[in-house]
Protein backbone atom coordinates (compact mmCIF):
# COMPACT_ATOMS: atom_id res chain seq x y z
CA UNK A 1 0.00 0.00 0.00
CA UNK A 2 1.50 3.37 -1.00
CA UNK A 3 1.90 5.81 1.88
CA UNK A 4 1.73 3.16 4.60
CA UNK A 5 4.72 2.96 6.93
CA UNK A 6 6.31 -0.37 7.84
CA UNK A 7 5.19 -1.71 11.23
CA UNK A 8 8.57 -0.97 12.86
CA UNK A 9 8.36 2.66 11.78
CA UNK A 10 4.80 3.00 13.06
CA UNK A 11 5.81 1.51 16.42
CA UNK A 12 8.85 3.78 16.65
CA UNK A 13 6.80 6.88 15.80
CA UNK A 14 4.19 5.98 18.40
CA UNK A 15 6.88 5.52 21.04
CA UNK A 16 8.52 8.83 20.15
CA UNK A 17 5.21 10.66 20.39
CA UNK A 18 4.67 9.23 23.88
CA UNK A 19 8.16 10.33 24.91
CA UNK A 20 7.83 13.92 23.64
CA UNK A 21 6.48 15.45 26.88
CA UNK A 22 9.36 13.98 28.88
CA UNK A 23 11.88 15.07 26.26
CA UNK A 24 10.49 18.60 26.31
CA UNK A 25 10.87 18.74 30.08
CA UNK A 26 14.46 17.53 29.82
CA UNK A 27 15.41 19.93 27.03
CA UNK A 28 16.52 22.88 29.24
CA UNK A 29 18.77 20.58 31.27
CA UNK A 30 20.23 19.01 28.13
CA UNK A 31 20.86 22.42 26.57
CA UNK A 32 22.64 23.52 29.72
CA UNK A 33 24.81 20.39 29.72
CA UNK A 34 25.75 20.94 26.09
CA UNK A 35 26.98 24.50 26.71
CA UNK A 36 30.72 24.56 27.24
CA UNK A 37 31.12 26.39 30.55
CA UNK A 38 27.65 25.90 31.95
CA UNK A 39 27.27 22.16 32.30
CA UNK A 40 28.74 18.75 31.70
CA UNK A 41 28.90 17.20 28.27
CA UNK A 42 27.55 13.70 27.77
CA UNK A 43 30.04 11.11 26.61
CA UNK A 44 29.05 7.46 26.48
CA UNK A 45 26.22 8.13 28.94
CA UNK A 46 28.58 9.54 31.56
CA UNK A 47 28.61 13.13 32.71
CA UNK A 48 31.76 15.13 32.09
CA UNK A 49 33.05 18.30 33.74
CA UNK A 50 31.47 17.76 37.13
CA UNK A 51 28.04 16.47 36.16
CA UNK A 52 24.89 18.25 37.24
CA UNK A 53 26.64 20.23 39.95
CA UNK A 54 28.59 22.27 37.43
CA UNK A 55 26.34 25.27 38.12
CA UNK A 56 27.73 25.50 41.62
CA UNK A 57 30.10 28.39 42.31
CA UNK A 58 33.71 27.45 41.70
CA UNK A 59 35.09 29.78 44.38
CA UNK A 60 33.61 28.73 47.70
CA UNK A 61 36.30 30.32 49.89
CA UNK A 62 34.17 33.39 50.64
CA UNK A 63 31.07 31.36 51.51
CA UNK A 64 29.96 30.69 55.06
CA UNK A 65 31.29 27.39 56.44
CA UNK A 66 27.77 25.90 56.53
CA UNK A 67 27.21 26.68 52.85
CA UNK A 68 30.53 25.06 51.97
CA UNK A 69 29.54 21.96 53.98
CA UNK A 70 26.17 21.71 52.19
CA UNK A 71 27.83 22.19 48.82
CA UNK A 72 30.47 19.57 49.59
CA UNK A 73 27.73 17.10 50.52
CA UNK A 74 25.95 17.77 47.24
CA UNK A 75 29.14 17.42 45.22
CA UNK A 76 29.93 14.07 46.84
CA UNK A 77 26.50 12.65 45.98
CA UNK A 78 26.34 13.98 42.41
CA UNK A 79 28.73 11.59 40.66
CA UNK A 80 27.54 8.38 42.33
CA UNK A 81 23.89 9.29 41.69
CA UNK A 82 24.52 10.03 38.02
CA UNK A 83 26.45 6.78 37.63
CA UNK A 84 23.78 4.73 39.42
CA UNK A 85 20.85 5.90 37.30
CA UNK A 86 22.52 4.40 34.24
CA UNK A 87 21.81 0.84 35.42
CA UNK A 88 19.68 -1.01 32.90
CA UNK A 89 17.20 -2.31 35.49
CA UNK A 90 15.00 0.62 36.61
CA UNK A 91 14.58 -0.77 40.13
CA UNK A 92 18.30 -1.20 40.60
CA UNK A 93 18.98 2.24 39.09
CA UNK A 94 16.55 3.82 41.56
CA UNK A 95 17.91 2.02 44.61
CA UNK A 96 21.55 2.57 43.66
CA UNK A 97 20.94 6.29 43.08
CA UNK A 98 18.95 6.71 46.29
CA UNK A 99 21.85 5.50 48.44
CA UNK A 100 24.14 8.46 47.62
CA UNK A 101 21.08 10.74 47.68
CA UNK A 102 20.29 9.61 51.22
CA UNK A 103 23.95 9.90 52.19
CA UNK A 104 23.89 13.48 50.90
CA UNK A 105 20.90 14.19 53.16
CA UNK A 106 22.80 12.69 56.10
CA UNK A 107 25.86 14.80 55.34
CA UNK A 108 23.74 17.96 55.09
CA UNK A 109 21.98 17.09 58.35
CA UNK A 110 25.36 16.67 60.04
CA UNK A 111 26.37 20.09 58.73
CA UNK A 112 23.30 21.73 60.22
CA UNK A 113 24.02 19.98 63.51
CA UNK A 114 27.48 21.53 63.39
CA UNK A 115 26.47 25.02 62.29
CA UNK A 116 22.73 25.43 62.93
CA UNK A 117 21.18 26.82 66.06
CA UNK A 118 17.42 26.26 65.77
CA UNK A 119 16.21 23.39 67.96
CA UNK A 120 13.46 22.34 65.52
CA UNK A 121 15.91 22.17 62.61
CA UNK A 122 18.36 20.19 64.74
CA UNK A 123 15.56 17.75 65.66
CA UNK A 124 14.72 17.31 61.97
CA UNK A 125 18.41 16.77 61.20
CA UNK A 126 18.67 14.02 63.81
CA UNK A 127 15.48 12.38 62.51
CA UNK A 128 16.83 12.53 58.96
CA UNK A 129 20.11 10.92 59.98
CA UNK A 130 18.35 8.07 61.78
CA UNK A 131 15.79 7.44 59.03
CA UNK A 132 18.20 7.76 56.09
CA UNK A 133 20.80 5.46 57.69
CA UNK A 134 18.13 2.79 58.19
CA UNK A 135 16.92 3.19 54.58
CA UNK A 136 20.48 2.97 53.23
CA UNK A 137 21.01 -0.28 55.16
CA UNK A 138 17.74 -1.70 53.82
CA UNK A 139 18.59 -0.68 50.26
CA UNK A 140 22.06 -2.21 50.50
CA UNK A 141 20.50 -5.48 51.65
CA UNK A 142 17.98 -5.36 48.81
CA UNK A 143 20.82 -4.79 46.32
CA UNK A 144 22.70 -7.81 47.65
CA UNK A 145 19.68 -9.92 46.75
CA UNK A 146 18.72 -8.29 43.46
CA UNK A 147 21.76 -6.72 41.79
CA UNK A 148 23.59 -8.95 39.34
Amino acid sequence: MPGKLPEQCTTMMSTMQKMMPMMQQMMPMMQQMMQGGQGGMMQGGAMMQGGMMNNMPKDTASMPAASRAYMDAMKRMDGPMMQAIQAEDPDIAFVQSMIPHHQGAIDMARAVLQFGKDDQVRDWANQIITAQQAEIASMQEWLKQHAK
